[in-house]
């Protein structure tokens, strides 16, 4: 589980502090909404070489975390 967690960057000086997946220039956001409009992971990761698996763990794993917080 905290393997999820050192993907998932969130720098202030990068993307307005948004979180993004570290090493890339892909937000958390984007994936996130990618995924709700129904693309399938083996897409994403075909348009997307650079990111993994554990990438798109990690996303869902974090939209998690902050629902759970903001209740």
């Amino acid at each position: 589980m905290f393997t999820f967690i050192v993907r998932v960057e969130i720098n202030p000086n990068k993307f307005d502090g948004q979180p993004f997946i570290r090493g890339t220039k892909i937000l958390v956001s984007d994936i996130l909404d990618q995924l709700a409009a129904g693309k399938r992971w083996d897409v994403l990761l075909k348009e997307h070489p650079e990111l993994q698996e554990a990438d798109l763990n990690a996303a869902l794993f974090y939209s998690g975390c902050i629902k759970a917080s903001n209740k």
